[in-house]
């Protein structure tokens, strides 16, 4: 799985958000979660199934049913083989809420709201 990501981050390494001269944040990845950051519909679709090429060379492939994706655009689609990915408003990445309003919390103060 290494070899895949680093033939898709190779891909993918102007794409993302610009922390830098140069450089973009793309994605930010833990265990077997992956989160990948992108500017626009285009560029997350073009990630997306970049992404999906690598794994299949490698025998793996990418659980539509688990993966979702979040944007602040209204009316954007992502879709990787032809099958649209389920959008949402907020993610959990590590112990902290991330929201398409760009507030996010740590998990215990989502509780203390009586979230999830």
């Amino acid at each position: 799985m290494d070899v895949s990501l680093k033939e898709w981050t190779k891909k993918c390494c102007k794409i993302g958000v610009q922390v830098g001269e140069g450089m973009y944040l793309h994605s930010l990845l833990f265990a077997d979660d992956q989160v990948m950051i992108a500017n626009d519909e285009e560029d997350i679709n073009y990630m997306a199934r970049n992404l999906a090429e690598e794994y299949r060379k490698w025998g793996l492939e990418i659980n539509i049913e688990k993966t979702e994706y979040m944007t602040a655009s209204p009316h954007n689609e992502c879709e990787i083989d032809g099958r649209k990915l389920n959008k949402d408003s907020s993610f959990k990445y590590l112990s902290s809420y991330l929201q398409v309003d760009g507030i996010y919390r740590k998990e215990g103060d989502k509780r203390k709201e009586g979230g999830a």
